[in-house]
C-alpha cells in the first residue's frame, strides 16, 4: 500500500506544477502543544512540537517530534522482566505538495521519514521506516480550518494505517488553537496545540 501512496504522491508532484493555485492557508510555521493518548498501547502523554515551511505555492516540507512517557509503569519489555515507565519518541521529516481544488479544500499529499525509540529502564528498541499520508485542509473562512488526513507508514516488516482529524480556530492575528487526534504507528494522541504563522 505504502508503493502505491508513494506513487500517488510522485503523481501529484508532476500534476500540481501545472494546474497549482495559490491556497489561503498557511505553510509556513511551527506548532506545539500538548499530547495524551495511547504509546505502544499504554496510557501516555507528552508533547509534541512541529514545523513547516514552504518553499513555493505548492510545495513543503516539514518535521515533527512527539515524546511521551507512560502514565503506568510496564511489568515487561521484549521478553524482559522491568518495572519502570516507557517512554516513546517519534521524530518525522519529509516533503508534501497541496493544491486548491475548486477554490476549497486544499487537496494535500506528505511522504516522511520515520524514527522510533522506544525505552523502559535499561531496555530500549529503535525502528526506521516511512510514512505516506494524503487528506485535505478545509479553511472556514478566514479563521477556521478542518483537516482530515489519512496516513500508512511502513517500520521494516510492519505496517499499519490511521488518520489524523483535527480543527483549528486563529486566536490572534497570526496564531491557531488546535484540537486533533492522530493514529499513526505505535501512538494513538489527542492533542492541544498553539501554531504560529511565520
Amino acid at each position: 500500500m505504502l508503493t502505491r501512496l508513494i506513487l500517488a504522491i510522485c503523481a501529484s508532484i508532476i500534476g500540481v506544477t501545472s494546474w497549482a493555485q495559490e491556497s489561503v492557508l498557511p505553510y509556513t510555521y511551527v506548532e506545539a502543544g500538548y499530547v495524551r493518548g495511547e504509546a505502544t498501547g499504554v496510557d501516555s502523554q507528552g508533547f509534541r512540537v512541529k514545523g513547516s515551511k514552504a518553499l513555493n505555492d505548492f510545495v513543503y516540507v516539514s518535521a515533527s517530534y512527539v515524546s511521551v512517557l507512560s502514565d503506568d509503569p510496564r511489568m515487561s519489555f521484549n521478553g524482559v522482566t522491568i518495572n519502570d515507565d516507557v517512554e516513546v519518541d517519534q521524530l518525522d521529516f519529509g516533503i508534501g505538495v497541496h493544491t486548491v481544488l475548486d477554490e476549497v479544500p486544499d487537496f494535500v499529499a506528505e511522504i516522511n521519514f520515520v524514527q522510533t525509540d522506544v525505552s523502559a529502564g535499561s531496555e530500549s528498541e529503535r525502528e526506521s521506516g516511512y510514512r505516506g499520508a494524503i487528506g485535505f485542509r478545509l479553511p472556514g473562512g478566514e479563521n477556521y480550518e478542518v483537516l482530515t488526513m489519512i496516513n500508512h507508514t511502513r517500520m521494516g516488516s510492519d505496517r499499519e494505517t490511521g488518520f489524523e482529524l483535527g480543527a483549528r480556530m486563529r486566536v490572534g492575528e497570526s496564531n491557531w488553537l488546535g484540537l486533533g487526534f492522530n493514529k499513526t504507528y505505535d501512538l494513538e494522541m489527542f492533542a492541544l496545540d498553539l501554531r504560529l504563522e511565520l
